[in-house]
């Protein structure tokens, strides 16, 4: 809100719950919200949809459920925050991954128990030389492969278009079962669409190489939740690092919290980025100079 202050000539309203949200879109051009499903549902999106001047929506979270289970209004625009978010979700996922790698998860637990000893010590492995596979290659999943970097490691990226980055080796989505054997570890940083919805089921699972381990900061839903219980209860799988699961929160009494070898985040990856809202208002700001200029908009967000 200190930033659009300074840009001359924009009249702001804000709204601070979704009735407020709704009555302000009325002669609105431009909306700005998160685009998950608690804060863009159908009122919202029938909402925006029938607004004859609406024509641009700014997504100021790295997610878009909502607007993709809502359905894309016809003519209007999408743009969201680009890699904003990109670094404290890029660390988040190497740290549950190096977390499960030197079994610092069953290390807190002795702690807590007051227990000096490490049965456990066998099973920690290094990442230095091993192979990752990034699902979702996107601007998380290129800086989850900068990291991966400095611990010499060999990243495969996929993403939905195959689309080549210098100095990585991607494959398009298609090829996903192809992929996963060669992989000691798969960080997935996928959005949820109905296209990725299970794209991680049972059948992927199973071409997992043995002893693997996986980290999802991308949606919960992109997993089949039941497949990968299995995966790890049968040792196929050497642990899991979660910060999303399906559903949110997840429910007291779910077989995921105790299944064997598994962390567990409650989605807050994106947190604790003291320049991530400076750089959220700044693309906002140059895309508001540029929709009044006429010029194509940063970050665009193309339905699927």
């Amino acid at each position: 809100m200190d930033a659009l202050a300074g840009v001359e000539d924009l009249d702001i309203a804000p709204a601070g719950d979704t009735e407020g949200f709704i009555s302000a879109l009325d002669g609105a051009q431009v909306a700005v919200l998160p685009g998950l499903p608690r804060f863009y549902g159908p009122e919202v999106g029938s909402k925006i949809a029938s607004s004859p001047d609406m024509a641009w929506v700014h997504l100021i979270s790295a997610g878009y459920d909502g607007v993709a289970a809502a359905g894309w209004p016809p003519g209007v625009r999408f743009t969201h925050p680009g890699g904003a978010l990109s670094g404290a979700v890029a660390e988040h996922a190497f740290a549950l991954l190096a977390a499960l790698s030197r079994q610092l998860d069953k290390a807190a637990l002795g702690q807590t128990r007051q227990v000096w000893g490490k049965p456990y010590a066998q099973q920690a492995t290094t990442l230095s030389g091993a192979t990752l596979v990034v699902v979702g290659f996107g601007s998380i999943g290129r800086r989850v492969a900068r990291l991966a970097s400095g611990y010499d490691m060999t990243v495969i990226g996929v993403s939905r278009s195959g689309r080549p980055v210098d100095g990585y080796e991607v494959h398009p989505a298609s090829d996903l079962l192809k992929v996963l054997p060669r992989a000691d570890a798969v960080i997935c940083a996928l959005p949820y669409a109905e296209e990725t919805r299970h794209m991680l089921d049972a059948q992927a699972f199973a071409r997992f190489k043995p002893g693997a381990y996986f980290v999802n900061v991308g949606r919960g839903g992109v997993v089949d939740q039941a497949a990968l219980i299995a995966a790890l209860q049968s040792g196929a799988l050497a642990g899991a690092g979660l910060d999303v699961t399906d559903p949110e929160p997840l429910p007291e009494g779910d077989p995921l919290w105790t299944a064997p070898n598994v962390l567990i985040t409650p989605h807050y990856a994106a947190a604790g980025d003291r320049e991530a809202a400076a750089r959220i208002a700044e693309g906002l700001v140059e895309n508001i100079r540029r929709f009044r200029a006429g010029e194509p908009l940063l970050n665009p967000l193309t339905p699927s």
